[in-house]
């Protein structure tokens, strides 16, 4: 009855050491623990064009005069790809998915490197929300 006692725990702490392992492969790093960030092809500057371009205003959000940052939190894989998206900070539900569409639409980035190696980085990025000022229709002059 030891023999078998004694492989079930050698069997448990085995398996404890491989998934711990592979939790370690796994991580996902902050961006001040990173020796070389990713970086969004072409830039941030090629970032903001790709989200004013695709960021549609939700039209309920523009007739109630809603605005703000909706802060999105989601992580640049290995291979690049943006992975696991949600908002972090929101502000209006619309304007919250609106802003994941949009991020899960990003083509894949160069991914962040430590030891010259491609790590999972973990980004936080404000999404703006922001109308322009009202015109007021001139009147004619008779």
């Amino acid at each position: 009855m030891r023999k078998i006692l004694a492989i079930v725990v050698f069997g448990l702490l085995s398996s404890q050491g491989v998934c711990q392992e592979d939790v370690e492969k796994e991580k996902v790093f902050d961006v001040a623990q990173i020796q070389e960030p990713a970086e969004y092809p072409g830039g941030m500057a090629a970032m903001i064009q790709f989200l004013s371009t695709n960021l549609v205003y939700p039209q309920t959000c523009v007739k109630d005069n809603i605005q703000g940052k909706v802060y999105i939190e989601f992580v640049v894989d290995k291979d690049g790809s943006v992975t696991n998206i949600r908002v972090k900070r929101p502000i209006h539900a619309e304007l919250d998915a609106e802003a994941v569409r949009v991020v899960s639409l990003f083509p894949k980035w160069k991914p962040a490197l430590n030891d010259g190696k491609p790590v999972k980085c973990k980004y936080v990025l404000p999404v703006n929300f922001k109308l322009g000022p009202v015109t007021q229709p001139t009147q004619e002059k008779k």
